[in-house]
């Protein structure tokens, strides 16, 4: 079976602060965007417990789901990443992922939302820093499709799933007991996203930027 190919055209709209290998050179590096996309998955996950139920061996935990997604050290991740620097545009870049046969998640819905929750590099928390913004997406050989991302609560929840539901203007995680930093609420206030975690950290990020 061939493998699947989606790419996405990204433009910074604020500095990634994003380090190479010697932790000083800026760069923009294929397993940082997955440590990125790893914490929103676990933070969208609330209602996982860690480990697997011990009662039924089919329900299984948020790290042996992370693991089939994501790898671990004793498995691969089902996708892979190559990042395409573009000449003469700086702030303009493609990420491309790799997905192999046995990758049943879906990478496009979920990289949308990563990026407009945003987290890029240090301190991303900040609406200044860390933000980037999709432009394009092309699935395999198709051609490439102009990508507007959500402004409003109802289409950020139908990009989150049915883990969330819309509370008194605020976007709400439902069953969310544990105790690893997980989404709480997600609001806006006048044109900014607010993405609130269990832990009182918020990400915040301009919209229609």
């Amino acid at each position: 079976m061939s493998t699947t190919t989606i790419k996405f055209q990204c433009e910074t709209i604020t500095p990634l602060f994003m380090h190479g290998a010697d932790g000083k050179t800026p760069e923009l590096r294929p397993a940082s965007i997955k440590g990125v996309m790893r914490f929103w998955w676990r933070a969208i996950n609330g209602d996982l417990p860690l480990n697997d139920y011990k009662e039924n061996a089919k329900l299984k935990g948020l790290r042996s789901q992370e693991a089939e997604i994501f790898g671990n050290t004793e498995m691969k991740s089902s996708f892979s990443i190559k990042i395409k620097n573009y000449k003469g545009i700086p702030e303009r870049f493609e990420i491309e992922f790799l997905l192999s046969n046995r990758c049943d998640f879906d990478i496009e819905n979920f990289f949308k939302i990563v990026v407009l929750l945003g987290g890029f590099g240090k301190s991303a928390k900040k609406i200044d820093k860390g933000k980037v913004k999709l432009l394009r997406i092309q699935r395999d050989d198709n051609a490439w499709i102009e990508y507007t991302e959500p402004n409003n609560l109802n289409d950020i929840l139908e990009l989150l799933g049915d883990k969330f539901e819309i509370q008194d203007n605020k976007i709400i995680s439902k069953n969310f007991t544990f105790n690893y930093p997980m989404v709480y609420k997600i609001w806006i206030e006048n044109d900014i996203l607010n993405v609130k975690l269990k832990e009182d950290k918020i990400f915040q990020r301009k919209l229609n930027g």
